[in-house]
This record gives structure tokens, sequence and C-alpha cells, in this order.
């Protein structure tokens, strides 16, 4: 009987702690939800302030420009009266700024730029790619490169960064450990448009100049690229190579010395001496307990990782003339072409808050405080 009462007890309470963990998890989730919208809000927010005043001086001023080339060419053969011509000029500079909303109170125009951005209406470029100048679509049409090269890059980065990470930390000192951290401090500090420009130097002109063969130096296909699918597959993962190499090489150490600290800490940790006092094998106290307890930190620095990938690299891209997310950027800010510049800002903004919620989801999966927390 006495049993009975305590083994009902026990349930009791466990449901008990269950419904405080669900409930605080939920709570938590809550409440970075909200967090996540503040945060976002403030961006676009500080962002309209930031291109606003620019942007309508950019916007008038070629509304003047065109108006008066319009009214200047239509009067040229007519003798139009200059007074009337400034008149013109003037009135239907006035109506299209008002068409544009430009003129409107600044928390009207705040609050029209929000709802437009949140609805990833973002306009019209300057600048035109085949028959649209939409930016939307524009996007549309060069995030798959993107996605393609530094996904490609992001994951070939991590899996080799964190396998070098996790083999080093097993045995710190050693001479695999030494060659790791040399390596990846030698690769970090450099930049990858560098290394890019070195990689088309030797493997691009040099190794082409002596041997006949080399890889390409620029682009996504070749020119003209190839009807066949699966030869057009291939001609686009050849020139994937140096690119990829290039960012994996600038990137690997960063990865490897970060998990491999992070696993030399915790191994100093109570909980891993006790395990392999029991006895257990290393195996089973590296995978674990030690890789159990590094996961929410790597966690976030993967769904960093992993949202960077949608913004690409402007001088990267730029480098190996990858029709990207990054060339975009870069002839939005030599052409000035604001509204491209706010609309790409705007959806990095987004995919790091994005990233940054993920990863607080999952670290209230992984570590049992947060879900109380």
């Amino acid at each position: 009987m006495v049993i009975s009462e305590f083994r009902g007890k026990v349930f009791i309470d466990d449901k008990r702690k269950m419904i405080r963990e669900i409930m605080g998890y939920k709570r938590y989730v809550v409440l970075r939800s909200i967090n996540s919208l503040i945060v976002i809000l403030a961006v676009v927010a500080i962002t309209f302030l930031l291109f606003d005043v620019v942007f309508a001086n950019q916007v008038i001023t070629q509304t003047r420009q065109e108006v008066s080339a319009a009214i200047t060419q239509g009067c040229r053969h007519g003798g139009c009266d200059p007074n009337l011509i400034s008149k013109w000029i003037e009135g239907n500079t006035t109506a299209r700024i008002h068409a544009l909303g430009l003129d409107a109170p600044l928390l009207d125009r705040l609050v029209s730029f929000t709802w437009r951005v949140f609805t990833f209406n973002f306009g019209t470029s300057w600048y035109q790619e085949g028959d649209t100048n939409d930016i939307m679509t524009l996007i549309l049409q060069r995030l798959p490169n993107t996605l393609l090269l530094f996904g490609t890059a992001t994951i070939v980065t991590i899996l080799i960064g964190v396998f070098l990470g996790v083999r080093v930390a097993i045995k710190p000192g050693s001479l695999m450990d030494k060659s790791v951290i040399v390596s990846g401090l030698v690769g970090w500090s450099f930049a990858a448009w560098w290394v890019g420009m070195f990689l088309i130097y030797v493997f691009g002109y040099l190794l082409k100049y002596y041997t006949g063969f080399g890889f390409p130096t620029g682009g996504t296909t070749s020119q003209p690229a190839p009807r066949d699918p699966f030869l057009y597959v291939v001609d686009v993962l050849w020139h994937l190579i140096l690119p990829v190499s290039a960012l994996v090489l600038v990137s690997y150490g960063g990865w490897a010395l970060q998990t491999r600290n992070l696993l030399i800490n915790i191994f100093t940790e109570d909980y891993i001496v006790t395990a392999k006092a029991k006895g257990l094998p290393d195996r089973r106290v590296l995978y674990g307990h030690a890789l159990k307890n590094a996961a929410p930190p790597i966690i976030t620095l993967v769904a960093l990782a992993l949202a960077s990938v949608f913004g690409g690299a402007i001088i990267t891209e730029a480098v190996f003339n990858w029709n990207g997310m990054g060339t975009l950027y870069w002839y939005a800010i030599l052409n000035g072409d604001i509204p491209v510049v706010m609309a790409l800002f705007y959806i990095s903004t987004i995919l790091l808050v994005l990233a940054n919620f993920i990863a607080d989801l999952l670290y209230g999966i992984f570590d049992p405080r947060v879900k109380v927390g």
C-alpha cells in the first residue's frame, strides 16, 4: 500500500514537472517571438530613417530631370513660353512627387514603408535584367545561384571544421592539433576575395598556361551554356570549384578552433571526469556527453552561418563574376540604387533574426535550464 502511494506520488510529481517544463517553454517561445518582432520593427524603422531623406531627394531630383527633359523636348519646336515651361515642370514634378507619396508626413511614410516591407513589395529597381526591374523578381532570379555557392561552401566548411575540431580536441597539443591551429589561423587571416584572386591566378591562368588545362575563372556557366541538362549541371559544378574552395579555405579554421576550444573546456567538467572514471569508452564520452553539451553554441553558429548564405558576399561574388545576391548588392551600391540596397538590407536582417530565433528554440530543446527559465 505504501509502495503504491509512493509510486503514485512520484508519477504526479513527474507529471507536474513535465507540465511546468512545457508551460515554461511555451512562455519562452512567446517571449522570443515578441522580441524578434520588436527587433524587426526597430530595424525597419532605422532603415527607413537612414535612407528616407537620401532616397526622397534622389527621386525628386530624378523626377525633376525627367519632367524637365520631356517638356523641353515637347516645346523645342513649338516655341513655348519659358515661364510656362517652368510652371509646367514644377506642376508635373509636384504631381509625380505626390503620386509617389514623398510629400506625405514622415509617420505616414514610415507606416506605408513598413507595410510594403512586410508584404515584400519593394518596388522597382533602376537596374533592369531581362524584361523586369521588379526588385523581388531580381532577388528571386539570383537567389538560387547564391544558395548554391554559399550553401555548398557553408556545409562543406561546417563539416570539415567541426570534424577537425573534434579530432584535435581529443588530443590537444599533438602534431595534428598544432597543424590545424596554424593552418586555421593562417586561413582565417586572409580575405575570401584575396584567396579567390590567388586561386584564379594559380589554377585559372598559370595552370592553363603550363598544362593547357585550367579551372574556370568566373561566371556561373560557360558561354554558351550546355543545353543538355546533365552537362549543364556538370558545367555549373565545374565553375563552382574555385569560389567554394576560396570560401572554405578562409572559414574552416574558425569552426575548427571554436569546436576545439569548446570541447576542451567541456572535457574539464566534473561529469566528464566522472564518466571517464566509470570506465566509459572514449567514443561514448565524446558523443554521448561532451558533444551533447556542446550542441547549443554550435547550433547558434550553424544557424547564423546558414542565415548569411542568403545574403552572399559582395566582393567574393564580384571577383568570380558569380550572378548572385552579392553582385546585385554590388551593382546597387555602384549605381546608387537605394531601393535595392534597402530591400537586401531588410532581407538580411530578417534572416539573421529568424536564425537567432530558431537557435533559441533549439537551445530550449537541448538545454533543460532554458525550458523552465
